[in-house]
Order: C-alpha cells, then sequence, then structure tokens
C-alpha cells in the first residue's frame, strides 16, 4: 500500500470514529427540524446520520485516491466541522470526541509534512495562552468570555492555521459574534440569546472554514 494512502485511510479512520462516537443524530435533527418539523426530525435524524458518516468516509477515500492526502485530510476535517458547528448553533455544545478528532486529523496532517514539532507546540502554545486569558477574564470581571470548548475546538485547528493564523480567526470570530448579538438583541428571541450565550464556535469555524477555502493558510 502506497504511504499516501496509508495517511487517507487514517484521515478516514479518525473522522468517522470521531463522528461515530459523538451525538451525530442530535446535530442531525437541528437542521431537519428547522426545515422540516419536529415530525421530520423524529423520522430521519438517525438515516440522516449514519448516510453523513458513510458519505463522510466514502468522500475522504475518493478524495484521497483522486487527488493527494492533503485534499483527503482538508475533507476529514470539514466532515466534523458541519456538525460541530450544527451542535453548537443549536445547543451552545461542542462534543469533545469532534474537537480532539479535528486536532488529530490536524496533528496527522502536520506529520505528513514533516512539521509535527512545530504543529504540536502550536496547539500547547494555543491552549495556554487562551486558558490563561480565559482565567483573567473571570478573575478580573467574573464572567466566561470564552467557554473551554472554544478553547479546545482553537487549540484543534491552531495547528493548521499557525499562531498567527489562529489569532486571525478568533479576532475575526468575535467580530462576527459581536454583530451577531447586536442583531440578536435588536430581534424578538433576545431573551434566548441572552440566557444560552453566543455560539462563538460556530464563529470560529466559519471565519476558519472561510479563510482556508481562500488558501489564508
Amino acid at each position: 500500500m502506497p504511504p499516501e494512502f496509508t495517511w487517507t485511510i487514517a484521515a478516514a479512520a479518525i473522522a468517522v470514529g470521531a463522528l461515530v462516537s459523538g451525538p451525530l443524530r442530535i446535530a442531525a435533527r437541528i437542521p431537519l427540524r428547522r426545515f422540516g418539523g419536529l415530525n421530520a426530525a423524529r423520522r430521519w435524524a438517525r438515516a440522516s446520520a449514519m448516510g453523513f458518516v458513510l458519505g463522510t468516509g466514502l468522500a475522504i477515500l475518493w478524495l484521497g485516491t483522486a487527488f493527494d492526502p492533503i485534499t483527503a485530510n482538508i475533507a476529514a476535517v470539514m466532515g466534523l466541522l458541519v456538525p460541530l458547528a450544527l451542535t453548537d448553533a443549536g445547543w451552545r455544545w461542542l462534543p469533545l470526541s469532534w474537537t480532539l478528532g479535528v486536532g488529530a486529523i490536524a496533528i496527522a496532517f502536520a506529520a505528513q509534512n514533516d512539521a509535527i514539532v512545530t504543529a504540536a507546540l502550536t496547539a500547547v502554545g494555543t491552549a495556554a495562552t487562551l486558558l490563561g486569558l480565559k482565567f483573567a477574564v473571570e478573575t478580573l470581571f467574573g464572567r466566561d468570555g470564552m467557554g473551554t470548548g472554544d478553547v479546545i475546538l482553537a487549540t484543534s485547528l491552531a495547528p493548521i492555521t499557525g499562531p498567527w493564523g489562529i489569532a486571525v480567526c478568533l479576532g475575526l470570530a468575535s467580530l462576527t459574534g459581536l454583530t451577531d448579538e447586536v442583531l440578536w438583541r435588536r430581534g424578538k428571541r433576545a431573551e434566548l440569546r441572552q440566557r444560552y450565550g453566543v455560539a462563538f464556535g460556530t464563529h470560529i469555524i466559519g471565519v476558519f472554514s472561510l479563510l482556508w477555502l481562500f488558501k489564508a493558510f
């Protein structure tokens, strides 16, 4: 087996394993309920979750075969970021198995380019910096400015973006989150937003995906 295809199989295995171990049916229910109603969510959530797992795994393998392992890794990361964005938008929840799956794929991607040490140091530095800022904000202002799930998500993405890239992602996500907050407070669901807070993880994922699409990293 060619070494390149080994990396593709590893990416597919990580992505599928993470998806299966996470609350994929809950993530599937969010768009189904939004666009099809409660009955559609109850009826199709399981089938949609199974189809998403199968489609993601096959897409990763096909892209790795037709193109290269880098394309397969991109598909694997996006296959986890989509349900992460859904659960964060719907429930303000970033399942740990999915965020860690993103981190594992990012480290594997770095290993292919002989940059695993740099990637690991970037992840550790990002985690230490964000946890320090989180503790400082909570101590000084008595408020939780960034959730632990958001910290883990940013740490998992950092090996892909690099230290400056993740800083840009967080900065732009803060701006889009603030804009979203202002618009929500003017709407009829301000009370709901005040209770659950801003889906910051969804904004991080959106900014990261857009920048990655235009090859900013």
